[in-house]
């Protein structure tokens, strides 16, 4: 049974979303409950799956019990597990969050497509960190960037609907590269297992540096556009700002992190860290890392909608997860992988926070929400928390993960790693002067005369985004598994 779990928790997602249409037609009442629990159960698997990874390695799986390299192979290692849990994690808590929000949000006969999206972009997205197969993974990466742009339209405004076309235009044009990697890939070694095309590669490289090369470029620019890595950011304010909150939530907190997990597997397991390090990749990733760490936070300053800022702010938090891995060192790469985390946790519940604000309030300007803090105290303590964990104020699980990657970037060396580490620190002051304006408006603003009360807004949106917070604390002055967890997948990817 175990040995079954990592195909079974994707199947029993993607099985799950094709039911729910059929569901709907009938009892669509029952719709939350079934997905609910679908979601749970996954959930109980991933954890199952994870406990099982650490303690006696990682599981092969050959569908249809055809061995690699001519059948597909699922890999659950301790990266793929690791995502399954929070995956499988974040989403029961949106899907909780959703019960109440999106009958506000999306019109009733859209609801049940919501719940259909959500269990097959999670299925897609476990599906893609956890198999070893090239093709396989470009059919999950295809699932996920279908489900993206539905859930930001499924409003079915203009402006979602908009933000909803150019998120898939943008990431139809990420589609192609990937494919094109893929392909040379398989013309250089004959191979789409990548265990079996990593070594092939390591025979040929000689006879074919450029196709290799080449590849490596198509999956930078095809997973950099779907992740949002800077420059290739630009559909993501957007459908972040104009999709329902619990949409926002998830292809913040793991739609993106998804792909990072995935480009990361495609040239750590193809290429190998020794032969990475004889190519331009990690120098470029760092430059586009730095480059989106200082302009997502710039950019963040001069927001006005408090949806639209928390999005500017991903893309600075992206940058420093690519940051992390290219710097190639046992501290950086920990703190990347701790960060997906980190960020999963921190950013989900930011944007569910801006869901209650909306909700109760009707608006997500900025200089609305003076005196918020007074009338739903709960919900912008939770953001609170949140926002100082994304600047790194010690005892917050932020802190932990950018203290990891500083201690990589003074691995690193040299007067480099100095300006990197000076990159991090502006990075975090930059989060403290667009975090810090929204909390004292939010508790110092509006009325002065008006008493704080206790948040009006139904517990089902209250509690996904206490569970977070208290995420993020337990995670900042505990984060002894995850992080050990965190050290043995980066040393997995150096090959140590």
């Amino acid at each position: 049974m175990i040995y079954q779990l990592p195909v079974l928790i994707v199947v029993q997602l993607l099985l799950g979303s094709f039911l729910m249409p059929i569901l709907g037609r009938f009892r669509n009442q029952l719709i939350p409950y079934v997905s609910l629990f679908l979601m749970g159960l996954s959930q109980v698997f991933s954890i199952i799956l994870l406990f099982r990874v650490v303690r006696e390695g990682n599981i092969h799986y050959h569908l249809g019990n055809w061995a690699p390299p001519w059948g597909i192979e699922i890999v659950a290692d301790l990266l793929g597990a690791y995502m399954a849990v929070i995956i499988t994690g974040i989403g029961f808590l949106v899907l909780i969050f959703a019960w109440r929000d999106i009958q506000r949000e999306i019109t009733y006969s859209l609801r049940g497509w919501f719940y259909t999206l959500v269990l097959l972009i999670a299925g897609a997205m476990i599906g893609m960190v956890i198999t070893n197969d090239l093709f396989n993974m470009y059919v999950m990466v295809e699932i996920v960037s279908l489900c993206g742009p539905a859930l930001v339209a499924i409003r079915n405004d203009r402006l979602s609907v908009e933000a909803g076309f150019k998120y898939l235009i943008m990431i139809a044009l990420g589609s192609g590269p990937i494919l094109f990697g893929i392909a040379l890939i398989y013309m250089i070694t004959g191979h789409l297992n990548m265990t079996f095309a990593g070594q092939e590669i390591l025979a040929v490289i000689q006879e074919y540096p450029r196709v290799a090369l080449l590849a490596q470029a198509f999956f930078i620019v095809g997973f950099g556009v779907k992740a949002a890595l800077f420059p290739l950011h630009v559909w993501l304010p957007d459908a972040y700002t104009s999709a329902p909150s619990p949409s926002s939530a998830l292809l913040a907190g793991l739609a993106a992190k998804a792909y990072i997990v995935g480009l990361t597997r495609v040239l750590f397991n193809l290429y190998g860290i020794d032969m990475l390090a004889t190519t331009p990749l990690f120098t470029i990733l760092k430059v586009m890392a730095v480059a989106g760490i200082i302009m997502g936070s710039i950019m963040a300053l001069y927001q006005k909608d408090i949806k639209r800022l928390v999005a500017y702010s991903s893309v600075a938090q992206i940058g420093y997860i690519f940051l992390g891995l290219s710097l190639v060192t046992g501290f950086s790469v920990t703190g990347a992988v701790l960060h997906i985390l980190n960020h999963a946790l921190i950013k989900s519940m930011m944007f569910l926070c801006c869901g209650v604000i909306i909700y109760q309030k009707k608006t997500s300007h900025i200089d609305d929400l003076g005196g918020v803090g007074k009338e739903y105290p709960i919900t912008m303590i939770c953001f609170g928390i949140g926002a100082f964990a994304m600047v790194g104020i010690p005892m917050l699980n932020g802190f932990i993960s950018k203290w990891y990657i500083s201690l990589g970037a003074l691995e690193y060396g040299g007067l480099a790693g100095l300006m990197y580490l000076l990159v991090i620190i502006l990075s975090s002051l930059l989060n403290g002067l667009y975090y810090l304006p929204v909390l004292i408006k939010a508790f110092l603003g509006g009325d002065s005369q008006k008493e704080t009360v206790i948040d009006k807004a139904p517990i089902t949106l209250i509690l996904p985004i206490v569970v977070l917070a208290a995420g993020i604390i337990i995670l900042g002055l505990l984060p002894f598994v995850p992080l050990q967890i965190a050290a043995d997948a980066a040393q997995h990817l150096l090959g140590q």
